[in-house]
């Protein structure tokens, strides 16, 4: 698979380094490159996930020639809220740009690693010290680590619960979190249709076994940490996906490092 070369201009905006010729020409080039908008999309996930990272405001407002310096340096006669309106306009001008020029799934063409069609997607991130880093190919992850998740509800399933079964039978919930026995949290209330959306907290646990077998329930009704610890009746991974009512269980499973 060849690299396209203008995919250092998605490295060069998101860096908060690109210059407002570049920005166009990184604009224009999105529509016709599948290669870049898939790095494009992965680069906008992992700075959502990063509080380290750029913001929005300043490698948009760079590429629109408004920064030069730092988002906090705004010309006089420009305001800080004008310039979040701005740098949001250009947002989903970007965006507009990169979802015009996907093929339909019947051209065969999808991103990688998530459908075009079908069944809910999760995507897990780690973190471990350092930004996080989409878990495919990073081999096994720290105990320590946290992870950080992303999702796509194409099925119109608005409720979301993400917990990890080990081989001991442990259970470790990521959203909702859930702190007090006393407590039955509900499941997130998430936006449905195409396109990968963060959650924006990303959560560690002290891992105490080898493999960690992550679902990803999609409902249409709410749901409770109880009902499915009551669903799980103490089982052990690997589990596979869980069969219940009007929900959809994404299992991903990860190698915990020892």
């Amino acid at each position: 698979m060849t690299t396209c070369i203008e995919k250092a201009l998605v490295d060069a905006h998101f860096e908060g380094r690109i210059s407002p010729a570049d920005e166009t020409r990184l604009r224009a080039h999105l529509p016709t490159c599948a290669s870049c908008t898939d790095h494009y999309e992965r680069r906008a996930l992992l700075a959502s996930l990063d509080p380290t990272a750029v913001s929005l405001e300043e490698r948009l407002g760079r590429g629109l020639g408004l920064v030069t310096e730092r988002a906090e340096a705004t010309p006089p006669r420009l305001t800080r809220a004008r310039l979040v309106g701005l740098a949001l306009v250009a947002a989903a001008a970007i965006v507009l740009l990169v979802l015009a020029g996907r093929k339909k799934p019947d051209d065969g063409f999808a991103s990688r690693g998530a459908p075009a069609e079908g069944p809910p997607y999760v995507r897990v991130y780690t973190s471990a010290g350092g930004p996080p880093t989409p878990l495919e190919g990073a081999g096994p992850v720290r105990r320590d680590a946290e992870l950080g998740f992303a999702y796509e509800s194409v099925e119109g399933k608005g409720q979301l619960m993400i917990f990890g079964v080990d081989e001991h039978g442990h259970v470790f919930w990521y959203h909702p979190a859930w702190n007090d026995p006393k407590d039955d949290p509900g499941s997130v209330p998430i936006e449905t249709g195409r396109g990968l959306h963060p959650l924006r907290e990303a959560i560690a646990h002290e891992l105490d076994g080898r493999t960690l077998e992550i679902h990803a329930l999609f409902s249409s009704a709410p749901r409770t940490v109880k009902a499915i610890e009551g669903a799980l009746g103490g089982r052990k991974a690997p589990l596979g996906p869980l069969t219940l009512p009007d929900t959809t269980d994404v299992v991903v499973k990860v190698e915990v490092a020892p």
